[in-house]
């Protein structure tokens, strides 16, 4: 489809999802785990008293739960501001914060490898940020001979096998109601 998906990000995000051109940004709401009072007084802060600079910024002023700060920080909300910290530098902050220790001697470790990245935005969010969910799936695992989607209509009466992520389903209880799960 071609559509830029963006991380959620503390200076930029909402609650919900956001679309602009051939964007999208990921609303805090998709990280799991994460209480909506945390992000009500993290968009309220910054709609208040402007962006936040850093983590430590952040932290003086929200003062949030550590696990709903490490929460943010493994889901990639302070890349952007984050320079040359990594995220496993950034955890070492928050646990400098938390403990009130000096943050003068804390390591800089190397950023997570990309398989741990994908891993973490799958346990987050729900899907991969970085690659295509079906890249995910090992080649070994696929039918040998593929179609596409859009040809189906061409296979009307032929069995063939269809690989795909679930997004989102519609559930129809037999008195008639509707849920829908994600």
């Amino acid at each position: 489809m071609g559509i830029t998906v963006l991380p959620p990000d503390v200076n930029d995000s909402r609650w919900a999802f956001r679309g602009w051109a051939r964007s999208m940004r990921v609303g805090l709401m998709q990280i799991k785990g994460l209480r909506a009072e945390t992000a009500d007084a993290l968009i309220a802060d910054r709609e208040s008293r402007g962006h936040y600079r850093s983590l430590q910024e952040f932290l003086e002023r929200v003062r949030p739960d550590p696990a709903q700060a490490r929460l943010l920080i493994t889901a990639g909300c302070f890349d952007s501001i984050a320079g040359e910290l990594t995220r496993p530098a950034l955890c070492w902050r928050l646990l400098a914060w938390q403990e009130k220790a000096s943050l003068r001697y804390l390591p800089v470790p190397p950023e997570y490898a990309l398989p741990q990245l994908i891993a973490q935005e799958v346990e987050r969010f729900g899907f991969p940020l970085r690659c295509h969910p079906l890249e995910l799936i090992p080649a070994a695992t696929l039918p040998p001979r593929r179609i596409a989607a859009a040809s189906m209509s061409r296979y009307v009466g032929r069995s063939v096998t269809m690989v795909g992520v679930l997004i989102t389903e519609k559930i129809v209880t037999p008195n008639g109601a509707t849920q829908w799960s994600s």
